[in-house]
């Protein structure tokens, strides 16, 4: 819901990419590691795939969740390619 409004307006010639996960009550629960696991294999693939490129990541209440899981496990590479990380976290479900 958040995600195609806000990338949307992001400048021309900035390339975009949605991680998948189920925003469901369990995801919750395990703080956002089931859709943490595709971020990670996203983030270490436009390092790759986009060696000169800056990374800018972002996530709203579970998402932010999801994006924190992917970037902890993401390679050391990757992780240095990462220049901005804004994040609203999720309120916690405890």
């Amino acid at each position: 819901i958040v995600g195609p409004p806000f990338t949307s307006k992001l400048p021309a010639g900035w390339s975009r990419h949605g991680v998948q996960y189920d925003p469901d009550i369990p995801g919750d629960y395990c703080l956002g590691l089931p859709g943490g696991m595709v971020a990670r294999d996203v983030i270490n693939q436009a390092a790759a795939k986009c060696p000169n490129s800056k990374l800018f990541l972002s996530g709203y209440s579970q998402g932010a969740m999801v994006i924190r899981n992917g970037l902890a496990r993401a390679s050391d590479a990757a992780k240095k390619r990462v220049k901005a990380c804004p994040l609203e976290p999720s309120p916690s479900p405890f």
